[in-house]
């Protein structure tokens, strides 16, 4: 059963507009193809610009905002701003670290099991991670006593969208339509700028002002 603050979303979407809906589970490199192929008409998801080729797709507004934050030993949390450029970083947070650190993100190996990457820092396999709080929120609790999360210094958040098949543009319409009355409860159509933010289903973490 899928669930989610995305899942839920697309649910009531499709129940305000009277269609049918199903979900698929797709790798992250499969959405672009189902997209042209026409297999699947919106691919959800914490998804940026950098995921899929504007040849490909039309992106909707942003759906949420997404801080980017890094995980590293607390040993070495002083040392790493200066080694980033260089160190061994997994990228946990995959097409938005490609928006929000262009330059950089290009370099990062993607990983998607945030906790075994929590488990390669801790061998020395890694020397820091990216991920969403969200992420962080997932192994903290077991490893916080080994472990420091923070925001990157300057770092922008990462606007996060959905994406529907290149053309659709009467379902791109009628999403962007329906999120922006859904978060204001107006029927008016948004501005050329404006954007709906969905509420992440996590709770950001309270910071600790001694650290993670």
């Amino acid at each position: 059963e899928f669930s989610g603050t995305e899942i839920d979303a697309v649910r009531a979407f499709a129940e305000a507009t009277g269609r049918e809906v199903t979900f698929s589970p797709l790798l992250r490199e499969e959405l672009a193809e189902a997209l042209r192929r026409n297999t699947a008409d919106m691919a959800i998801g914490r998804l940026t610009r950098a995921a899929i080729d504007e040849r490909t797709a039309e992106w909707t507004t942003p759906v949420s905002s997404e801080e980017i934050l890094v995980l590293a030993r607390r040993e070495d949390w002083y040392a790493l701003a200066d080694l980033l450029e260089t160190a061994r970083v997994g990228n946990g947070c995959g097409s938005p670290a490609a928006e929000a650190l262009p330059g950089l993100a290009g370099s990062l190996p993607e990983v998607t099991d945030i906790p075994a990457a929590a488990q390669a820092l801790l061998r020395d396999e890694l020397d820091a991670v990216l991920c969403f709080r969200w992420q962080a929120e997932q192994i903290m609790g077991e490893y916080g006593s080994h472990l420091r999360c923070d925001s990157l210094p300057d770092t922008p958040m990462a606007e996060c969208r959905f994406a529907v098949a290149k053309g659709d543009t009467e379902l791109l319409e009628a999403w962007n339509r329906f999120l922006i009355e859904s978060a204001t409860g107006q029927s008016e159509s948004p501005d050329d700028d404006g954007a709906a933010v969905l509420q992440p289903k996590v709770e950001p973490i309270a910071q600790n002002p001694k650290g993670w």
